[in-house]
């Protein structure tokens, strides 16, 4: 279940069936993603997106950085610190990826 995509859709102003109207997805699952009960393809991610007006850039970097969090949890950064660190430099290394497009 995507949680983000669930309170974006959510948030998005759009009924359903408009959003259905608009992505060319059925209207019953976009509900299910509403409601939490699907994890859709990345295609689908990307027509709901385009759809609403929200960038997919911003989605999938955010998408990465959880991630990342998790990996660096899951080597055992010993401090606070080194995890600051690493995540300051994380973010900078977005930020250059974004203004080189």
């Amino acid at each position: 279940m995507d949680e983000r995509l669930k309170k974006i859709i959510n948030e998005s102003g759009l009924t359903q069936q408009k959003l259905s109207e608009l992505t060319g997805i059925k209207r019953s699952y976009i509900g299910m993603l509403a409601c939490g009960k699907r994890t859709p393809k990345k295609e689908t991610i990307i027509k709901i997106l385009h759809a609403i007006g929200k960038k997919e850039d911003d989605y999938f970097l955010e998408d990465n950085e959880s991630k990342l969090l998790t990996i660096l949890k899951r080597e055992n950064i010993k401090t606070p610190e080194e995890l600051e660190t690493i995540i300051t430099l994380y973010k900078q290394i977005k930020t250059t990826l974004l203004i080189q497009k």
